[in-house]
């Protein structure tokens, strides 16, 4: 079956030079699942939405970091 997981990222008490930052946290999903193909190869499928409430937030003062991202990837295994 597939495999899901639900990341939860929370942020808080951090300051940088310009001073105290503002607290922040992102939920990320991700989801795999292994598919066999004969006895040749199996194959892995995995699909990473990232920061999915589309929260803005800053690591350093004044370099926001991106919104929401989906990204996927397959590998294969001999």
């Amino acid at each position: 079956g597939w495999r899901l997981e639900a990341i939860w990222n929370f942020r808080d008490g951090r300051s940088d030079s310009s001073g105290k930052m503002p607290s922040w946290n992102t939920l990320d999903l991700n989801a795999s699942k292994t598919f066999r193909i004969k006895k040749f190869c199996e194959l892995d499928l995995t699909m990473t939405a990232r920061n999915i409430t589309d929260f803005r937030y800053e690591i350093s003062s004044g370099y926001p970091m991106p919104g929401w991202g989906l990204y996927g990837g397959i590998a294969v295994r001999l």
